[in-house]
């Protein structure tokens, strides 16, 4: 069964991905900040990384620099209601960073499929 981590600090957008994870045949394990994230990755090794961008406890770019050593064969999805910040389009640095897919918020069940088929392998 394939593994997927979310990190958000919003419970109820984590118990959404879970939810729409499982129904996908996924396994899913939950982290709530950025710090918990990397802890979570490097225990856990998932195929796939739902990441927030703005969250309590480290932002999603500093996620995806933490994780940097560890993302070979990894998948990261960054989300954000706002991916403009001080001038700085965030989904746009993250991709730079690595990211393979960014996720605008509020989303649905369409938008995940088409990460899915998009990004991971069959």
């Amino acid at each position: 069964m394939p593994a997927a981590l979310v990190v958000d600090d919003d419970p109820d957008i984590r118990r959404l991905l879970r939810r729409l994870l499982h129904q996908r045949g996924w396994s899913v394990r939950e982290a709530a900040s950025g710090g918990e994230g990397v802890a979570a990755v490097r225990d856990s090794r998932p195929d796939l990384l739902f990441t927030d961008i703005f969250m309590s406890g480290g932002t999603g770019i500093d996620l995806l620099h933490a994780l940097a050593p560890h993302r070979a064969g990894l998948t990261v999805v960054v989300m954000s209601g706002d991916s403009h910040h001080d001038g700085i389009d965030q989904f746009q640095l993250a991709l730079s960073l690595g990211a393979s897919a960014t996720l605008p918020k509020p989303f649905d069940a369409a938008m995940i499929d088409a990460i899915l088929q998009a990004h991971l392998p069959r």
